[in-house]
This record gives structure tokens, sequence and C-alpha cells, in this order.
């Protein structure tokens, strides 16, 4: 009887062991499950860093280009803001030279005209000076009065002073020289080594 007890006491240790056993396995099963649920979302993770490393990368190397492309938009902005300051520059200027050529060129018109009314002597008809009718020679050349347009000896024409037809001083008679000073401020310059 006793040894029947202690069998059986035996055989409830073995049960328990058994149930012991058992909950382990499924706790290592649990386990097990667990690791390799832990190892898959590790190796997704992997794969989304991976896949954002890469991304990354990828938005810094558009990065860098957006920023070169910018770099020469702003050189180039910067070239063609000195160009258009340049061009402004020039536009100004052949704006200034074409007034300019516009007022020498209304200047010589109305020069033009005013000389076209001038009475020009013909020197061919012209044989004595205007003034002291001394007859023209080799050494006494003929000068036309810039002012009334006869013709002088030099003597006679030797001033120079402006005319309404020029700003320049030019040859004048001893005539127009005095209705000039008498009219106006006039520029008169004294005799003057070159012939004309």
């Amino acid at each position: 009887a006793e040894y029947m007890g202690e069998l059986a006491a035996s055989a409830a240790t073995v049960a328990e062991l058994e149930a012991t056993l058992a909950r382990a396995h499924a706790e290592y099963e649990s386990a097990v499950a667990e690791l390799s649920a832990l190892h898959e979302q590790r190796e997704k993770e992997a794969v989304l860093l991976d896949r954002l490393r890469v991304a990354f990368q990828t938005s810094e190397a558009k990065l860098a280009e957006v920023r070169t492309e910018r770099d020469a938009a702003q050189l180039l902005q910067a070239e063609t803001e000195a160009e258009l300051a340049t061009a402004r520059r020039n536009v100004e200027s052949l704006r200034e030279s074409v007034a300019t050529l516009v007022k020498q060129l209304s200047e010589l018109d109305q020069q033009r005209r005013e000389e076209s009314l001038r009475s020009w002597q013909p020197s061919a008809d012209a044989k004595e000076c205007s003034a002291c009718h001394e007859a023209f020679t080799l050494l006494r050349r003929k000068h036309h009065c810039r002012m009334c347009g006869n013709v002088f000896c030099d003597p006679c024409s030797s001033q120079r002073a402006e005319t309404p037809y020029s700003p320049k001083l030019q040859r004048c008679c001893d005539a127009c020289i005095i209705l000039l000073a008498n009219s106006r401020a006039t520029k008169v310059r004294a005799p003057n080594v070159t012939l004309e």
C-alpha cells in the first residue's frame, strides 16, 4: 500500500512535470513566433530605411541641382541687368547723338536757305574790289564777304566776324563789319594772315 501511494505520488509528479513542460513548450513556441515576427518586422524596417536613404540621397541630388540652376539663373539675371543697363546708356547716348545731329541738320538747312537768299557775286564777274575799286591781279586776290556776298580784295575784307549764317568767325568786308557791330554784340577778329 505504501508502494502504491508512492507510485501514485510519482505519477502525479510526472503529470505535473508534463504539464509544466507543455506550458514551457507553448511559451517557447510563442517566443519563437514573436521572434520571427520581430525579425520580419526588422527586415521590413530595414527595407523601408533603405528606401528612405535612397529617397534622401535623391532629394539631396535634386536640391544640389536646383541650387546650381538657381545660381546660374542669378548669374544670368545679373549679366542681363548689366547688359540692359549698358543698352540703356547706349540708347541714351544715341538719343543725344540723334538730337545733336538733328540740331546740326536743322542749322545746316537754315544756313543753306539763308545762303540761298544771299546775292552771291560770281568771281568771274568781279574785275575790281567792291570797296577800293582796285583791279584784281595775281597778287591782289579775290575774296567773298560772307555777309553780303560781294567780292573784295584782302585789305578790304581782312576782318572776321560771326554772321547770321554761321556762328563761326568768317571773312567780312569793312562795311559789313560796321553793320554787324552796330546791330548786335558780334565777335570780330583782327586781320588773319590766312588767305581765302
